[in-house]
């Protein structure tokens, strides 16, 4: 199942960090989709789960995504971050379709891979004042470079 799960994150990437690109937006429908589909995997595989700890299921794979999406959710409505509401709605259905602990390791490396680009942009100058990034396609590379790294 962890297979599927990586295939509607990496399609639900893919969808936003094209959309981000193309119209500096995010859409929710390719989100609520995955999202959808992964909470109905995580509950089928909370009510098939015999003799194992149940509550695992549903506390990593439910629970904490949902919390720590609300709370990315506020931190972008807030302005707080520079962080659009967007993103936060990319983090929050991330965290759903691939966990949390996965989802922070990604959002993590994302943080590090737009830095970097960040800092090329203002070296070479071509960088104007208060320039926004779109976050989705670097969530996206970090998410492949993942991948990668698992094979």
């Amino acid at each position: 199942m962890w297979q599927i799960k990586e295939m509607m994150a990496l399609a639900m990437l893919a969808v936003s960090a094209y959309t981000d690109i193309k119209e500096k937006n995010i859409y929710l429908m390719p989100l609520i989709v995955p999202s959808v589909g992964a909470i109905a995997i995580s509950v089928i595989s909370y009510v098939c789960s015999y003799g194992t700890d149940e509550s695992e299921i549903l506390v990593y794979d439910i629970l904490l995504p949902i919390f720590a999406g609300i709370i990315l959710i506020v931190i972008a409505k807030a302005g707080i971050a520079h962080m659009g509401t967007g993103d936060g709605y990319l983090m929050a259905a991330l965290g759903l379709v691939i966990g949390i602990r996965y989802n922070f390791f990604i959002i993590s490396l994302g943080f590090i891979i737009a830095s970097v680009y960040a800092g090329a942009v203002i070296i070479s100058g071509k960088g104007r004042h208060r320039r926004r990034i779109p976050f989705a396609p670097f969530v996206m590379t970090a998410f492949v470079l993942a991948l990668f790294n698992e094979i």
